[in-house]
């Protein structure tokens, strides 16, 4: 534990961290900004990014970055996979997925030791196909 400060306690990121936990649809900073803000009027997006920031560091919630380059969170911190709409941004938590059995393909004494694998698998969600058959696709991002 070298170089851990100790955290005092935050309102503001108790109650960002219990949005998180209780969705399951990644939100982003954008997203628990607009939350937080009916919660706590005077929160700044400053605080929220800040506040994301000192939860990963303590391992409490992952980000997910997803091919829009948009960064949402997770508070799974089990080994999962993600899949990621390319089409409107959704993710959906994946858990046929084994990460370990990818680290274990990818284990090679030259490359030294993995302490995570990310797994990201990107497509098309059947809600977007299904809008798509019906004909009133309307692709939000390239």
């Amino acid at each position: 534990m070298k170089n851990q400060k100790k955290m005092h306690y935050s309102r503001q990121r108790e109650k960002i961290l219990e949005y998180v936990q209780n969705r399951t649809d990644h939100p982003s900073a954008e997203q628990i900004y607009l939350y937080m803000r009916e919660e706590i009027p005077n929160i700044s997006l400053g605080t929220v990014y800040r506040n994301l920031k000192v939860l990963e560091e303590m391992k409490e919630i992952r980000r997910v970055l997803t091919p829009l380059n948009e960064e949402r969170y997770d508070t799974r911190m089990d080994n999962h996979a993600h899949f990621i709409c390319r089409n409107c941004g959704k993710v959906i938590d994946l858990n046929t997925v084994d990460n370990l059995k990818t680290e274990q393909l990818c284990e090679d004494p030259s490359l030294g030791a993995i302490y995570t694998v990310t797994v990201t698998i990107e497509g098309e969600c059947a809600e977007c196909m299904e809008i798509e058959k019906s004909g009133t696709v309307t692709r939000m991002k390239a």
